[in-house]
């Protein structure tokens, strides 16, 4: 999983760098998508996958 994280980050910040060079607002706005999910994305999966048991759970039960 951190190694999601990290390589996210990494994609980000080159890309952050290389809009900025550029001046693409495009690149910049990916790259603040991919920076906001390199943060977001351990949470993101923990919750889907806490929610993906507890139905297989509750369907087991019925």
């Amino acid at each position: 999983m951190y190694y999601i994280e990290i390589t996210l980050f990494l994609i980000g910040l080159v890309l952050l760098v290389v809009g900025y060079r550029s001046r693409n607002r495009n690149v910049m706005l990916s790259a603040a998508i991919i920076l906001f999910m390199s943060a977001a994305v351990d949470s993101l999966v923990g919750g889907f996958l806490e929610g993906y048991r507890e139905s297989e759970a509750s369907q087991q039960a019925s």
